[in-house]
């Protein structure tokens, strides 16, 4: 009896997103039981018929090999060990060679693949539940990597069909010698047929590597990508982690786009804590204990912004490998008028590469992450952007720019705010 057509990995994710209501969801979950269990029991029906076409093969070719059946030899008690060994060797290597070619392992492997990339719109979830509107690509990659996965697994599902019948014969052949060393009676006979079953199993072997060789390639792009959102989605996870340990709020409008745990090099302390990159700030907020006698006991902890800069007023960011072997990876931050400092250098934690924290900090004060916002520009932020006043309407000197949330701006001369 044929198996319910299984609707595609992607096609079940979709029916997911579509699912909103508690009874639709409990309705596609039960349906994605059924066809996982379709499947289950199609793939128990094909090892079972493998098993049945084997038998029947090396029933049929049981003649073959005839010319090691004569009476062997008697053997003495240490040759029957030796040989005994050899032959519980090669039926292992025959019982191993019987489950790589059902691509036991490499079905398994997949399948926990696409059990994996239809969880991953659950932490995407979450963390926009949380949020965080970047790197919007997140929902479009999840469908990709379903299609993929829908491919890859057709392809595998296609070689079981194709290329496990080009290796039945010898399979079958194989087993119809695996059936002589059963005898129970170890001769110089049995020596010859180990021989030649594992000589047939070499020739086996390698065509079975190569044909897993060519399926691992199919998925282990998939796998690779995958494993990448995740990477991404526990960094996420970790920036939220710290900004809800924060001891300040964004502003409304304002967005976290990553964090790290830094040390500021003030020249004197360098206090530890995290440094806060949004779309409109980057903060460093010590977080540390402080006051230690002998640098060990007692302290108190202390949490608390050092200082914050405009986004707009950064004018270059530069990363350094510095100290042993580079160990350090320092970030090294300049900029103009509006900010507190005219340089603020930083080394980044937590085994962070600071060149990559340099390239993002320097999308960030860009401004092209606004294209991988999950959340639409607003037509009259934008305006507002566009019409915000460049001079101190009371001394006449420059204005910073206006980062995207704020309503006004200090003017760093006077200290007049201007209200937008």
């Amino acid at each position: 009896m044929p198996s319910k057509k299984r609707p595609s990995l992607a096609e079940r994710m979709k029916q997911k997103r579509l699912a909103k209501a508690p009874a639709e969801k409990e309705q596609v979950k039960k349906h994605t039981a059924s066809v996982f269990m379709d499947r289950k029991q199609a793939k128990e029906q094909k090892a079972s018929s493998l098993a049945d076409r084997l038998k029947q093969k090396s029933q049929g070719i049981a003649k073959e090999g005839k010319e090691v059946e004569e009476k062997g030899a008697a053997l003495s008690e240490e040759e029957t060990v030796e040989i005994t060994s050899a032959v519980e060797a090669v039926r292992q290597r025959y019982n191993d060679l019987i489950r790589r070619v059902k691509m036991t392992d490499l079905v398994t492997e997949t399948t926990q693949l696409g059990n994996f990339i239809e969880q991953l719109p659950d932490g995407i979830e979450e963390i926009r539940d949380k949020g965080y509107k970047y790197h919007s690509y997140l929902e479009d990659k999840i469908d990709v990597l379903a299609e993929q996965w829908d491919d890859v697994n057709d392809k595998i599902e296609d070689w079981l069909e194709e290329e496990v019948e080009e290796l039945e014969d010898d399979l079958a052949r194989c087993e119809a010698y695996t059936n002589r060393l059963d005898t129970g009676k170890v001769t110089s006979a049995t020596k010859s047929v180990a021989d030649k079953l594992s000589a047939m199993l070499d020739t086996l072997d390698a065509k079975v590597d190569a044909s897993e060789e060519k399926v691992k390639a199919l998925y282990n792009e998939v796998n690779t990508e995958s494993n990448k959102t995740k990477q991404t989605l526990a960094k996420i996870e970790k920036y939220l982690g710290w900004m809800d340990e924060a001891g300040f709020n964004l502003n409304a409008g304002e967005g976290l786009y990553m964090a790290a745990e830094a040390e500021w090099d003030d020249g004197k302390d360098k206090p530890d804590g995290f440094l806060f990159v949004t779309d409109q700030r980057i903060i460093f907020e010590q977080n540390e204990k402080t006051g230690k006698k002998f640098g060990m006991f007692g302290g108190k902890q202390t949490q608390e912004i050092l200082w914050e800069v405009p986004v707009p007023t950064v004018t270059d960011v530069t990363p350094e490998d510095k100290g042993m072997f580079g160990g350090k990876d320092m970030m090294h931050m300049k900029m103009g008028s509006g900010a507190p400092y005219a340089e603020l250098t930083l080394e980044i934690k937590g085994g962070i590469d600071s060149k990559q924290w340099a390239k993002e900090v320097k999308r960030v004060v860009k401004g092209t992450i606004s294209a991988e916002s999950t959340v639409e520009e607003d037509p009259e932020l934008i305006e507002r952007l566009r019409n915000a006043p460049t001079d101190c309407p009371n001394c006449g000197g420059s204005l910073s720019k206006l980062a995207a949330g704020a309503n006004e701006i200090t003017c760093k001369y006077c200290g007049t705010v201007v209200r937008v």
